[in-house]
C-alpha cells in the first residue's frame, strides 16, 4: 500500500494486499495463506501495539471498515523481517522485489 501511495486504508485493503501478495510469491505448503478471521485478530493487535493507528472514531462502523494507517514505513518493516532468522521465504523473495505492484 505504501508503493501505491496509500496514506489511509482499512482491513480489507490490507488482507486484499496480503491476498495478491500470497498468490503471487507464496504457495501452499509455506502455511503462511491465514483465513480473513486470523488476519482480522492478527490487525487488531498490532492496532493494540501501536503500530496502527486508526482515524475512524465513529463506534457505528466494524473495525475491518475503519480507515487507519501504519506508523512504520516499509523500510522499518523490510529491515527487521530481514534480520528475522525464520521469517518465511516467500515473504523475504516478495520484499526484494521492490517494483512489484499489484492490482
Amino acid at each position: 500500500l505504501e508503493i501505491k501511495s496509500k496514506k489511509a486504508y482499512n482491513f480489507n485493503h490490507v488482507y486484499e494486499e496480503y491476498q495478491q501478495m500470497f498468490a503471487l510469491f507464496g504457495n501452499n505448503s509455506t502455511g503462511l495463506n491465514f483465513g480473513k478471521e486470523a488476519a482480522l485478530e492478527s490487525y487488531m493487535r498490532l492496532i493494540d501495539q501501536k503500530f496502527v493507528m486508526l482515524s475512524d472514531n465513529r463506534r457505528c462502523v466494524q473495525l475491518e471498515y475503519k480507515m487507519g494507517c501504519l506508523l512504520m514505513m516499509g523500510m522499518d518493516l523490510e529491515a527487521t523481517i530481514q534480520r528475522h532468522p525464520r521469517c518465511p521465504e516467500a515473504l523475504r523473495h516478495c520484499l526484494g522485489r521492490k517494483n512489484v505492484h499489484t492490482i
